[in-house]
C-alpha cells in the first residue's frame, strides 16, 4: 500500500540494496511505534499491564515474520497506526482517529479492520461521522486499484466466503494459543471459558466497555479480511499474530482494574502472573528460533537474486 511503499522506497533510495540492515531498522522502528501505542492505550487503566503489553509486543516471537522480514513493514505500520487510532478513539478525538485510520488503511489492507474497532470505541453518533473519511479513502483506492487484484485472487468468490467464519474461529484459537504460550488445548479451554463467562455476564445485565467491544470486533474483522483471500488455506502464518496480539491485549486491558471478590484476588493474581510469565518466556524463546529461520530464508532469497 501507499505509505509502506513510500517508507520502503525511501530506505532503498538512501541506503541502496547492498545491506539488509537498514530495512530491518525500518521494521524495528515501526515495531516500537506500534508497541508504544499499546502502552499509551492501556496505561490509564493499568501502568503495570501496559508495560507488560509493551514488552510482549516487542518480544512477540510467535509473530517473528513481522520482526525479521522487512517486507512486513506494511503490516506493522498499519497495525501501529491502528493502535494509535484506538488511543485517539478512547480519548474521544474522532478527527485524529479518522486520520490515523486512513494512514493505517494506506499502509496495508488489514488497516480496514481497525475502522469498526475504533467505531465501537467512540460509540457517539456524531463522532462516528468522521470515520467516513477512511472508508471513502479506502473505497476510492479499491475502485481504482484493488478491485482488479481482488478479482484475480477471487477474494469474494462464494466458495471462499463460505469458509471465512471457520477461518476466523480457527485463527482466533491459534492466536490465543501462541500469544499466551498455553498451546492449542489450553487455549481452546480458555476461549470456551471466556465465551461462557461473557454469556453469563450478559445475562446478568453486564455492559462491556467500549474498548473490549472494539477489540473483539477488530479481531473478527481482521481475520475476516485475511480470510477473504486465505480461507481456503487452513494455515495460520506468524505474520498475522502481531495484529491479533494487539486486539487481545487491548481487550484484556479494557477490563482493568478487575473488580473481583477479595476471596478470589490471590487466585486471580497468581493465574495472571503465571500466564504472563509463560507468554513472555515462550515468545522470547520463539523469537530466537524465528530470527534464525527468517534470516536464513532471507539470505537464501538474496543469493537467488540475479
Amino acid at each position: 500500500m501507499t505509505l509502506s511503499f513510500l517508507a520502503y522506497g525511501s530506505v532503498r533510495l538512501l541506503a541502496g540494496t547492498g545491506s539488509y540492515a537498514p530495512y530491518l531498522l525500518l521494521l524495528a522502528a515501526t515495531h516500537i511505534f506500534m508497541a508504544t501505542g499499546i502502552y499509551r492505550l492501556l496505561a490509564p487503566r493499568s501502568r503495570w499491564f501496559a508495560i507488560f503489553a509493551f514488552a510482549l509486543l516487542l518480544f512477540l516471537g510467535s509473530g517473528y515474520e513481522n520482526q525479521f522480514w522487512a517486507f512486513q513493514v506494511g503490516f506493522v505500520l498499519a497495525t501501529g497506526f491502528g493502535v494509535w487510532a484506538l488511543v485517539m478513539a478512547d480519548r474521544q478525538r474522532p478527527l485524529a482517529t479518522a486520520l490515523l485510520l486512513t494512514a493505517s488503511a494506506a499502509s496495508s489492507t488489514i488497516g480496514v479492520a481497525f475502522i469498526p474497532a475504533a467505531a465501537a470505541v467512540i460509540g457517539r453518533q456524531r463522532g462516528l461521522a468522521w470515520l467516513a473519511l477512511p472508508v471513502l479513502a479506502f473505497g476510492a483506492w479499491y475502485a481504482a486499484f484493488g478491485r482488479a487484484t481482488a478479482s484475480v485472487n477471487r477474494v469474494f468468490a462464494p466458495e471462499s466466503m463460505v469458509l471465512v467464519p471457520g477461518y476466523v474461529l480457527g485463527s482466533v484459537h491459534n492466536a490465543l494459543a501462541v500469544i499466551t504460550g498455553l498451546g492449542p488445548v489450553a487455549a481452546a479451554v480458555l476461549l470456551l471459558s471466556l465465551l461462557g463467562g461473557a454469556t453469563i455476564a450478559f445475562g446478568r445485565g453486564w455492559h462491556p466497555p467500549g474498548l473490549l467491544v472494539g477489540a473483539l470486533v477488530g479481531m473478527v474483522a481482521f481475520f475476516a479480511v485475511i480470510g477473504l483471500g486465505r480461507a481456503q488455506l487452513p494455515i495460520y502464518p506468524p505474520r498475522y499474530v502481531t495484529t491479533a496480539a494487539v486486539f487481545v491485549l487491548a481487550g484484556v486491558g479494557s477490563l482493568l482494574p478487575l473488580r473481583i471478590p477479595p476471596s478470589a484476588r490471590r487466585f486471580a493474581l497468581a493465574a495472571a502472573l503465571m500466564v504472563g510469565f509463560v507468554a513472555i518466556t515462550s515468545n522470547a524463546l520463539a523469537m530466537r528460533e524465528g530470527a534464525r529461520v527468517q534470516l536464513a530464508l532471507t539470505q537464501t532469497e538474496l543469493r537467488c537474486e540475479p
